[in-house]
Parts: C-alpha cells; sequence; structure tokens
C-alpha cells in the first residue's frame, strides 16, 4: 500500500495541481517515485509498518513523531510524483500514436517552465526525504522508528560517511541541494572504497562503521568521524565533477546540456564548462580532499595506542606534509 494515496495529498505540498486531475493518471509515476526512492532509503518492512500505522488509527491514532514522519514522507512522494509525471503527463497514447491534448482554454506549458516544475519538484521531493530520513535519527528511539535501525536499508546507509545532506557541512552544493547530493551517493561509495579503507586499515573502518551503526561513538571516534567526513566531501565532489559531465546509456556517451527545442524552444541555454575549467574545480576539490586525508593520517599517527585505535597501523605522513603542521591547517602538500 503506497504512502500517496490521493490527489488532495499532493496538492497539499504543491497547490499548482489542479481539482480535476485523475489521480489514476499519476500511479504509475507514484510508484516509480516510492519504489525508486522511498523504499529504498527507509527499507521495505519500515515501509509496510507507516501504511499500516495510517490505515488503522481508530483506536491508535499516529503519535506526533509519527504524524511528522508521515508528511516529509508523503511530501517528498508527491514532489517525486510530480517530478516524473512532468517528462510525460502531456503525452498521449492511442492507437494514431503518440500525441498532444490541447484545448481552446489550455495549452501546454513551455519547456522552459516544464523544465523548471521537473527541477523544482525534484529538489524539493529529495529536500523532503533526506528531512524525514534526518528525523528518523534525531529520534531513534521512538517506537515503531526502531524498525528502521534494525532493517537492512540502515546498515545500508550507515555504510555511507555522509548519510544526508547536512553532515556534509563544508559543501554548499551539497547541503542546499539533497538533489545533488542523491546523485552523488554512488562517488560517495567509489571514495570510501579507493581512499578510505586504505588508509583507514580494514579492522580500524570496520571497527569505525560498526560503532556508527550502532550509534555509540567514543569522542574520539566522533572526532575521527567529523575528519572523514570532511575528506569525503570534497572527494566526492572532485568524483561527481566527472560523474555529472557525462551521460551513459544504450546509444553511447553524452555531456549533458540545456538547449533549445521542444514544443516552444525557449529554454534557457546551459552549456558544459570548458575541460580547462572543469579541471581547475575538479583539482581545487581533489587537492583538498587529499590534504584532508593527510589531516586524519597524522591524527591517527599521533593518537593511536593499544588501547585507542588499536587497530590502526601507524604509516608516514607525506614528506612536505610536517611543514604543515604548524600553520592549523590540513597539510596542502602531498607526494
Amino acid at each position: 500500500m503506497p504512502l500517496l494515496k490521493t490527489t488532495i495529498q499532493i496538492k497539499a505540498h504543491n497547490s499548482a495541481i489542479q481539482n480535476g486531475l485523475t489521480f489514476e493518471n499519476l500511479t504509475s509515476y507514484r510508484d516509480s517515485a516510492e519504489d525508486k526512492h522511498i523504499i529504498p532509503l527507509i527499507g521495505r518492512a519500515f515501509y509496510n509498518i507507516l501504511n499500516a500505522r495510517i490505515l488503522d488509527q481508530g483506536a491508535n491514532p499516529l503519535t506526533i513523531e509519527e504524524s511528522e514522519l508521515v508528511r516529509l514522507l508523503t511530501k517528498a512522494s508527491a514532489n517525486l510524483t510530480i517530478a516524473y509525471y512532468t517528462s510525460f503527463g502531456s503525452v498521449q497514447l492511442s492507437n494514431a500514436g503518440a500525441h498532444v491534448t490541447v484545448s481552446e482554454s489550455q495549452r501546454i506549458a513551455s519547456d522552459k517552465k516544464i523544465a523548471e516544475l521537473k527541477n523544482a519538484s525534484f529538489l524539493n521531493g529529495f529536500d523532503a526525504l533526506y528531512q524525514a530520513l534526518q528525523y528518523l535519527h534525531e529520534h531513534k528511539t521512538t517506537i515503531p522508528f526502531t524498525t528502521y535501525f534494525a532493517d537492512n536499508a540502515y546498515t545500508k546507509n550507515s555504510f555511507l560517511f555522509l548519510q544526508y545532506p547536512q553532515e556534509a557541512i563544508y559543501i554548499n552544493s551539497l547541503t542546499q541541494n539533497p538533489w545533488l547530493f542523491d546523485k552523488l551517493k554512488g562517488a560517495q561509495l567509489r571514495v570510501i572504497d579507493t581512499y578510505l579503507i586504505s588508509l583507514l586499515g580494514e579492522a580500524l573502518f570496520l571497527e569505525l562503521q560498526l560503532k556508527r551503526k550502532l550509534q555509540n561513538l567514543s569522542p574520539l571516534q566522533d572526532e575521527l568521524t567529523k575528519k572523514i567526513q570532511k575528506a569525503v566531501s570534497f572527494l566526492t565532489m572532485a568524483e561527481g565533477i566527472v560523474q555529472n559531465q557525462l551521460y551513459v546509456d544504450a546509444n553511447g556517451i553524452f555531456s549533458p546540456s540545456e538547449s533549445t527545442g521542444g514544443i516552444t524552444g525557449n529554454f534557457q541555454m546551459r552549456d558544459s564548462p570548458m575541460l580547462r575549467d572543469l579541471n581547475s574545480y575538479m583539482h581545487t576539490f581533489l587537492s583538498r580532499g587529499e590534504a584532508e586525508l593527510e589531516n586524519i593520517r597524522i591524527f591517527l599517527n599521533a593518537k593511536a595506542t593499544t588501547l585507542i585505535f588499536p587497530e590502526y597501523v601507524k604509516q608516514n605522513p607525506a614528506a612536505l606534509a610536517p611543514t604543515n603542521l604548524n600553520s592549523g591547517e590540513a597539510p596542502f602538500f602531498l607526494t
């Protein structure tokens, strides 16, 4: 049973929805929104429990915490449903082929307006979705929220050092754009696999992940986690620059851009950046991320003992890094 069931629910989160819009025309897009984004994030078991609680409120109404979580998840579903609907909502299929319907009182929105609606809906949808995830963390002992923390979905999410946008405090592009944050999850996983496991060592990495999953970090482990989050933020952006500049499908590899065309041809042009500018931008994030990794190495070398971070094997810092130790900043020379 889905979270989003009526047009009234959608209109509560987007007043542009007209009362005459038939909800059955939205159901496939609603299913895409919840199946692709909401269920993977909170887990099927917890998703089903929330739906059961919504349906069975006669003698046991939703608590304040449950109501707020349902509001956020419904808002996410409503906006993501609209975002998916905008791509094909005006297209009709019949025996005559694909066509659009135009009436005397209504005309198809311009490509620019459709794109703005789609982008705003995706942004608002992911914003609500990650607000819901953060709300879960802030009320982790609330029943039935505890179901989420026992689910495999939480295990997968906890593997990420940045679980929701507000943890990426050093990158405004990530904290202010949850849609971008969601897109870069794959990049974050590559950063963890490429940089962190080799730096921390598998034993310390697994121990830290376990303590994070159990939400039982010591003060030093919490300090280490914050340093890792800082490094992961910069390195994820470096990875993401390459990822977002290439679009791969069955037809080949392309560089995405917005251009004129379509029904009205009044798109706002946005071209891909020059390779030189792209490399400079990527190098800035990569250099800062590597510097933060070196800061982690220096921190662990200084703190690790048989009792503190005993799993860590001390490593030699980069050759020029010690020249920066008194600057109060992360080392910026690496070899």
